[in-house]
């Protein structure tokens, strides 16, 4: 659920995002839910989390494996770049060496530049993902704050709590208007 806003009869509800930018994403079925069902479900998520700090420990550690990954794919991506980046080199002392005509040496250059691109392009999209990836000791701290006071959720302005949801990574999944889960996203 990422659309929390006012209808016009007054009544706070929830819409998934695809649903709210169906011009970028394409038709989704209306799946609304009352915004109150949302906030008393986190509410008691919260209440939880404050009873259990170890609970909070616990959503962190689930998240963290993704961290990893986009460590190990970054350096597979910077691993492939510098292979092609040896391969044009190679190719480029071939012909200095005469073993090649020039046609064919800029047709196979022209390939491997266009790999090089498309392995640097995945290289930087997933440095991108890496530099928003809050680390765990800011999501630890923010979902501490949140539950330590977790009657702000039903108090709040709504959107003054989806900023703060948004940081903490809490997200809450509906489907045909129940609350099914509240996961931390990372």
């Amino acid at each position: 659920m990422d659309g929390i806003h006012q209808n016009r009869w007054s009544a706070w509800a929830g819409t998934c995002t695809k649903h709210n930018q169906a011009r970028r994403y394409g038709k989704c079925h209306p799946n609304w839910i009352n915004a109150d069902l949302i906030f008393q479900a986190l509410h008691e998520r919260l209440q939880q989390l404050h009873n259990a700090p170890a609970a909070i420990e616990a959503m962190l550690n689930q998240t963290a494996p993704d961290r990893p990954h986009l460590e190990a794919d970054l350096e597979r991506a910077r691993a492939a770049a510098k292979a092609v980046q040896t391969k044009r080199e190679r190719l480029a002392l071939t012909l200095a060496d005469g073993k090649m005509i020039v046609d064919v040496y800029r047709a196979a250059d022209d390939r491997l530049i266009e790999e090089l691109g498309h392995v640097t392009s995945q290289a930087t999209k997933i440095q991108t993902r890496l530099a928003r990836l809050p680390s765990l000791e800011e999501r630890h701290t923010d979902l501490e704050g949140l539950a330590a006071d977790p009657d702000w959720i039903l108090e709040g302005p709504v959107k003054e709590v989806q900023i703060k949801l948004r940081r903490s990574g809490l997200r809450v999944i509906v489907e045909e208007g129940n609350v099914e889960e509240i996961i931390i996203e990372v």
